[in-house]
């Protein structure tokens, strides 16, 4: 069985981002076999965390906002895996330490 990723790389394209001159940035994710492995991590020890996270958190009235901010942890764990350029990167990167942040 072959992986379906092994020779192939897929890149979404969003929009451009960045353009001075000759240097262009796009917003674009890319899906190759490395980002979708780190994908089914991300996703899965973030399952866990979040079903953790309803049971442990189950009295407290903050609830909804603290379930919010993980959700966005999440969100920008995946923009962190899946980004095609160091600006990119770094926007994921950021929003990982903002969220936790949040959560504190």
């Amino acid at each position: 069985m072959k992986n379906l990723f092994h020779l192939h790389t897929i890149k979404i394209f969003l929009a451009p981002w960045l353009t001075v001159d000759s240097f262009n940035v796009d917003w674009c994710f890319v899906l190759d076999s490395l980002s979708c492995t780190m994908l089914v991590v991300v996703t899965f020890i973030s399952s866990l965390v979040h079903l953790y996270s309803l049971a442990y958190m189950e009295g407290d009235p903050h609830k909804t906002r603290f379930m919010f901010y993980l959700s966005i942890f999440t969100v920008f764990m995946m923009i962190l895996v899946t980004a095609n350029n160091f600006l990119q990167m770094f926007v994921g990167w950021e929003g990982v330490g903002l969220s936790s942040f949040f959560t504190d």
